[in-house]
């Protein structure tokens, strides 16, 4: 047998089944994206239908992102610490008596849902509670330390990407972007 001419067929087939993978991978994504749009579009037209106000573009592109492992030191006299990131995007949390000092990314990406996804989240919970949505003046992906039923004595826990919705009037609503 001659191995110069199978090592040679070998690479050839596994150049075209590399090809074939990006190729599929390319367009999954493109679908990814159209879709995004598309929900942006009719969250757009649906929240005009109700009459709220989106004052802030619907982010439209997919992505794909693990949780953050975080550890926290006891806040400054002054409270004002740094804000930590993780690439571009913000980490916050809600307990105010600590700052966030190491972060560390986990192992697996996941795909988040849609910005148009946690819109609707939010124009439900408003409707369950017998609210009328507000205004919405910006719409941020972040990481949020949720430790709203954790001991304030916990020193480590872990950040999961969400959707900030910034209303009128300046408060906020989160909404787990693993869509959880």
């Amino acid at each position: 047998m001659d191995w110069t001419k199978a090592k040679n067929i070998l690479i050839i087939a596994l150049l075209i089944t590399n090809a074939v993978i990006g190729t599929t991978y390319a367009l999954k994504l493109q679908e990814t994206r159209q879709a995004w749009a598309a929900e942006a579009a009719h969250a757009t037209e649906y929240f005009e239908a109700i009459g709220v106000s989106l004052n802030a573009e619907i982010p439209a592109k997919p992505v794909r992102l693990p949780v953050l492992f975080v550890r926290f030191d006891p806040a400054t006299e002054d409270g004002s610490g740094e804000p930590v990131c993780d690439g571009r995007y913000r980490v916050e949390t809600a307990r105010p008596s600590a700052e966030i000092a190491s972060v560390r990314r986990g192992e697996n990406k996941r795909q988040i849902s849609s910005a148009s996804y946690a819109l609707l989240k939010y124009a439900a919970a408003m409707e369950a509670r017998g609210e009328t949505p507000r205004d919405i003046d910006d719409i941020e992906l972040l990481y949020l330390v949720d430790q709203t039923e954790h001991d304030v004595t916990i020193s480590e826990d872990t950040a999961v990407p969400a959707w900030k919705l910034t209303l009128a009037g300046g408060e906020t609503f989160y909404v787990n972007a693993y869509g959880e």
